[in-house]
């Protein structure tokens, strides 16, 4: 308690947060405030309207930059997989369309043979 005390910088004379009530224990003196975000105790002494500000989006969901980074990080991965993708697969057609077309008809009916047989 005394550890706790010296980070509040309270005291037992005088107290200001915590309370011995002798044979008992102790009391809090404050009325706590319940927050969800970790670590940071200047948003928590500002008001309301600061705290949206200053947490990324305001609404139902409330992300901090850091998971607003991440989740656009994610979806210009998902678009540039799908356009190296989109690359790749015109780049196979064209390369199937310079192939005469009785050779291919060939190759995918040995195919078929082999995966029949």
């Amino acid at each position: 308690m005394n550890k706790l005390r010296m980070a509040l910088g309270d005291s037992s004379d005088k107290p200001l947060y915590v309370e011995t009530i002798p044979r008992r224990g102790y009391c809090l003196l404050i009325q706590p405030e319940v927050s969800n975000r970790a670590g940071n105790h200047a948003l928590a002494a500002s008001s309301p309207s600061q705290a949206e500000a200053h947490s990324g989006i305001a609404g139902p969901f409330r992300f901090s930059r850091t998971d607003l980074w991440v989740v656009l990080g994610a979806i210009g991965l998902i678009l540039a997989g799908i356009l190296i993708g989109a690359g790749f697969m015109k780049l196979w057609m064209s390369h199937a369309a310079t192939l005469p077309t009785h050779s291919l008809a060939l190759l995918v009916v040995r195919i078929l043979e082999q995966a029949l047989l």
